[in-house]
């Protein structure tokens, strides 16, 4: 799973926008007008037609309209092209007058002082790719200049001859790469950039050759087109993040100061990420304390608030950097503090840390530099797999049996495996079950007479009861006992039942499967194995907590609340294929809920490992 989160906001209806009757500039860049509040350019006043003065266009201006909207990159972004045609002699002396402005909430034209939003700001001829005016840029002030609009002019003073018939094609054009190092205040906005400002090209700037300065009537075409140009998002650019081998779900022993992993993530090329946002999906009184890790060091810690579903920031004393041209992994660890005695739980998110609690660590954003811009990249949370706590857990290994061999008429072993118990404690066993698949070319092989031996000795038969469960062959899925597993029926379910329970300590018990086989053939087999149990025992792939309460066949548990044995709906007592406990109750007890046995048994949902097969063949 992973997060390609860019910012991306949306144009808000600049275009549409009136441009007011007399432009309001800010300190350093604003349009002086006279008392009559026109425009004065070159300190007089814009030159009115007289109405009984015929008027003969001097200049036509044409403007294309491109609406160009594009994210910042480290390059030249322009307004719509413009034609200016002269149709006599005449100078212009620059200005040209053009409008920036938003409307994304908080965002503005200029920024704090040292910060350029918009710079080299120049006229350029588009067909030559001449500068013709310019450049300059928008410095910021101080404090910012919290204004959504601004009016600034290009080019006083740059005097140029336009001869008769010749026909000028510009745009005004700036490089945007300032948005890449604004320091924040630039990232998420959205600005829209328009020639001219009432007017593209002001009269008052251009004379005719030894004459005068042009009246607003001698400029033909559409001179008025103010809204022409491009708006620019400054999008924050796209964080690559995703889960990277993440850690399978398993059982965390709870209690001591050790870091346990629970997440890892990958981050793309050439990010400075300067927090973490951590959410956990579960109760923040069953994690201690919560770690961004990366090469084996813990770069930073923090804790969940109190409640279910939490969200921390952690902040490392030095910011995680990746690689300009590859990833980095970074860990999510968490240490799990005690576990409380007084009962176990089916995952209630109660406050306390309890025996049974399960949760599951995820990230939702990180705040980067984006130059020298701080800014938080949010997305939705992206999980690593779900964990269970307990005071100890149970691990299972198969061992290598003496011959792999069926010699027809013998007692053999079958299946030898240990059972050890975490440093953190005991653990108990209730019910083991095994699968065994009996493969036969006639059908007459058989597995009878099943015995367990604990270490070298078999167990006494009182502490403990063997079955072997079979599907009836007729395909009505009925499930009955049998006192073999035959090859005619192919599979069977061994279901193990302690009579009391089987402490486990330490480095545990060996413990060995064996019976009597019959009627096997060459190219016969036999495999054993811990595996899926099918139709014949609900396999154990679901975390549950609760009571041992008898089942038709086998021991199930019973998820009835604390102290309440048996009141539970019927259909939520859940099948088991093994059954064990991590003596987190006290006072503990093996017997069923409604006779007293305590709440801290489980299935083999977790348990490592239980996916080794071992082979027997004639």
């Amino acid at each position: 799973m992973s997060a390609m989160v860019a910012g991306c906001y949306e144009h808000h209806g600049l275009d549409g926008m009136e441009p007011p009757p007399v432009p309001m500039g800010d300190a350093g860049f604003s349009m002086p007008t006279d008392d009559a509040g026109l425009p004065v350019i070159d300190g007089g006043p814009m030159v009115e037609p007289d109405a009984d003065v015929p008027s003969e266009p001097v200049l036509v201006v044409d403007p294309f309209y491109s609406g160009w909207r594009t994210p910042p990159a480290r390059q030249d972004m322009g307004t719509a092209d413009i034609r200016v045609t002269a149709l006599r002699d005449v100078e212009w002396d620059g200005g040209i007058w053009f409008q920036i402005s938003t409307e994304t909430p908080g965002c503005m034209v200029r920024g704090s002082a040292g910060t350029e939003y918009f710079r080299d700001l120049k006229v350029r001829n588009t067909d030559t790719g001449e500068t013709m005016m310019g450049p300059v840029s928008i410095p910021g002030t101080e404090p910012p200049g919290s204004i959504a609009t601004g009016f600034f002019r290009i080019g006083e003073g740059d005097v140029r001859r336009i001869s008769a018939g010749t026909t000028l094609r510009f745009a005004v054009t700036m490089d945007l790469s300032s948005a890449e190092d604004a320091p924040g205040e630039f990232m998420g906005c959205t600005y829209a950039v328009h020639t001219g400002a009432g007017t593209i090209i002001d009269p008052s700037a251009v004379r005719l050759v030894g004459g005068e300065r042009l009246r607003s009537d001698q400029i033909g075409g559409d001179n008025e087109a103010s809204y022409s140009g491009f708006t620019v998002d400054v999008a924050i650019p796209e964080f690559d993040i995703r889960a990277d081998n993440l850690r399978s779900s398993t059982i965390l022993v709870a209690g001591g100061d050790v870091w346990q992993n629970v997440a890892q993530y990958r981050v793309g090329p050439d990010e400075s990420i300067a927090s973490f946002i951590l959410n956990l999906d579960g109760d923040a009184a069953d994690i201690r304390e919560v770690a961004i890790a990366a090469d084996g060091y813990v770069l930073g810690t923090g804790r969940f608030p109190s409640g279910s579903r939490p969200v921390t920031g952690i902040r490392p004393s030095e910011p995680f950097v990746t690689p300009s041209d590859s990833s980095r992994i970074f860990q999510v660890w968490v240490k799990i503090p005690e576990l409380l005695s007084n009962a176990a739980t089916m995952g209630v998110r109660d406050g306390v840390p309890i025996s049974g609690d399960f949760f599951r660590v995820g990230i939702s954003g990180v705040e980067r530099y984006i130059g020298s811009a701080l800014v938080t990249s949010g997305f939705d949370p992206i999980y690593g797999n779900e964990f269970v706590i307990r005071k100890s857990r149970p691990t299972f290994t198969r061992q290598t049996l003496s011959t792999t061999t069926i010699v027809n008429g013998t007692d053999q072993d079958l299946y030898r495996f240990q059972v050890s118990a975490d440093a953190a404690g005991s653990i108990s066993l209730s019910q083991i079950s095994m699968q065994v698949l009996v493969h036969t070319r006639s059908g007459y092989g058989e597995v009878c007479n099943m015995r367990l031996r604990r270490g070298f000795t078999d167990l006494p038969p009182d502490s403990y009861t063997i079955i072997a469960l079979e599907v009836d062959r007729s395909g009505s899925g009925a499930v009955y006992e049998s006192p073999c597993v035959y090859g005619r029926a192919g599979s069977g379910r061994v279901i193990i039942r302690f009579t009391d329970e089987e402490i486990v300590s330490g480095s545990g018990n060996s413990y060995t499967l064996h019976g009597t086989v019959n009627g096997f053939e060459a190219g016969d087999s036999i495999d054993v194995s811990f595996g899926e149990p099918g139709g014949v025992v609900r396999p154990d792939n679901v975390i549950v907590t609760g009571y041992i309460v008898p089942n038709t066949h086998v021991s199930a548990i019973d998820v009835s609340p604390y102290g309440m044995p048996d009141t539970a709906p019927v259909w939520s007592r859940i099948g088991a294929s093994i059954i064990w406990s991590d003596l987190s109750e006290v006072p503990h007890g093996a017997m069923f809920g409604r006779d007293g046995g305590s709440r801290d048994w489980t299935n083999g949902y977790l348990i490592e490992d239980l996916t080794q097969t071992q082979t027997l063949s004639r």
